[in-house]
């Protein structure tokens, strides 16, 4: 039996600086909603164009998971461990980064129309996003290989 390394660190640090920036964006947007700055007031904001703009977020997700899943699927055919890795590692850095800029847009989104929705809807990205935590059983399936072994 072989056993593969892999350096989890990059891992790592690319998903606690999403988690920090996802936190700082909606503790900023609630704070500055709060102590009553917006842009827009309640009033020019119907229903409809929240509702209309959820529905582009979950397309835009569901557009997201696909090319997501292609690249996976891209990545495993390759034959090279450490290139797979490497693969691995530009997918993580565009998972993460997608749930970071969907977080930051619904926090402006809040902050412009300090409608509540876009708030939960920013804490449910970070919600999404904390599974993602690269521990070694995550890696093994993500990589595909049990035979991992992290430093």
């Amino acid at each position: 039996m072989e056993f593969y390394s892999v350096d989890a660190k990059p891992f790592k640090r690319i998903y606690f600086q999403s988690i920090a920036y996802n936190v700082v964006g909606i503790l900023a947007a609630f704070t500055l909603v709060r102590n009553g700055f917006f842009i827009l007031p309640r009033t020019f904001t119907s229903e409809g164009i929240v509702w209309g703009l959820i529905g582009l977020f979950i397309v835009l997700n569901m557009q997201h998971t696909r090319r997501v899943k292609s690249k996976m699927a891209e990545m495993s055919i390759l034959e090279d461990f450490e290139s797979k890795v490497q693969a691995y590692e530009k997918i993580f850095r565009f998972r993460t980064m997608w749930f970071l800029f969907a977080c930051l847009l619904s926090c402006m989104l809040f902050v412009i129309t300090s409608r509540t929705t876009f708030l939960y809807w920013s804490i449910i990205d970070l919600i999404f996003l904390l599974p993602l935590y690269p521990g070694l059983t995550f890696l093994k399936k993500e990589l595909g290989n049990d035979d991992i072994i992290l430093y």
